[in-house]
């Protein structure tokens, strides 16, 4: 099995070490074998009443949040990718309606909701529509810490100038600014998998949530995505397999922008060596980009519906 960011063999023994919180800051440089992330981790006591205490991993240009809660367990950052985010907000900026509602499934500890909030602020979205972003995830302990929205400072460490202006900054963690804060509306706790809403969203984040169902589950996702999503789609880390023949029966095309940039931005997913269909990490691994039958959708990670309207309603 192939050593993670703490240098554990199993996840077992990563669970075990990430669970003890005896040990108030835990710091490792760690050289490891060529192609591998030089990773730098610090444990962080949090001042968080919600109990959960996350793990800061550094990989490269991107500092990870690992999270545990119960039975559950996630991964999130911040800007995360941030070619996405730039395309994202590129196609928003010319769709004519004027208030956008964006909705962030499997939203962990609100790092990604408030990834999003930042950017439509420093690029200037927010001046020319009305942006309303919800956030879930299936565990309510994770909701809770990021309706607190306190994080350790060390996110601040890959983030450019114009990202850490959007955080308060006591030292020891940072808060998204109240601005951000207020952008974003917590709901409650809830499956992607299974998940309905009467009213429609513009904009459907699933990001790398489907890595952890199988494919028909991915099937039955998108469908009830669909129903509810009349713009854009976010997704990645899915059944390569199945994915175009799920996101074609749920009416979407891929937006094919700045592919390549957002497909190598994905740190820490890609791979020179393919991973077979057996392995447990085929939906997560990426291959070297190429241009190959289908590539917009296997490498793809912003689609959208082929039946938008031009001009849109304006409502």
């Amino acid at each position: 099995m192939a050593v993670d960011g703490w240098g554990c063999e199993t996840p077992g023994d990563h669970e075990a070490d990430c669970r003890d919180n005896r040990v108030d800051v835990f710091r490792s440089q760690t050289s490891v074998e060529p192609g591998r992330w030089m990773c730098f981790l610090e444990r962080f006591r949090s001042e968080s009443t919600v109990g959960i205490v996350p793990i800061v991993e550094r990989h490269g240009e991107e500092t990870m949040l690992r999270v545990y809660s119960g039975q559950s367990k996630g991964a999130t950052s911040f800007f995360r990718n941030r070619p996405l985010l730039r395309l994202l907000l590129t196609q928003l900026a010319g769709y004519p309606r004027h208030r956008i509602k964006v909705l962030f499934h499997a939203s962990s500890i609100g790092a990604e909701p408030y990834s999003f909030a930042a950017y439509c602020q420093m690029y200037g979205l927010t001046a020319s529509r009305e942006i309303e972003i919800f956030a879930t995830d299936i565990d309510g302990g994770f909701l809770d810490f990021a309706r607190e929205a306190r994080y350790p400072a060390a996110v601040l460490s890959t983030m450019n100038g114009s990202e850490r202006d959007q955080f308060e900054n006591d030292g020891a963690s940072v808060r998204p600014v109240e601005a951000l804060r207020k952008m974003v509306t917590l709901l409650p706790p809830m499956s992607f998998v299974d998940a309905t809403f009467a009213e429609p969203f513009d904009v459907v984040c699933l990001t790398n949530a489907m890595t952890y169902v199988s494919a028909a589950e991915q099937t039955r996702t998108l469908a009830l995505v669909a129903s509810y999503d009349r713009g854009y789609l976010v997704a990645s880390a899915f059944h390569p397999d199945t994915i175009e023949a799920d996101l074609r029966r749920g009416g979407y095309v891929p937006v094919e922008d700045e592919i390549e940039a957002i497909h190598d931005a994905w740190n820490g997913r890609r791979r020179d060596e393919p991973v077979t269909e057996d392995s447990p990490q085929y939906s997560w691994v990426l291959p070297r980009f190429s241009r190959i039958d289908g590539y917009a959708f296997r490498y793809g990670a912003v689609f959208r519906k082929a039946t938008l309207p031009s001009p849109w309603p304006n409502t």
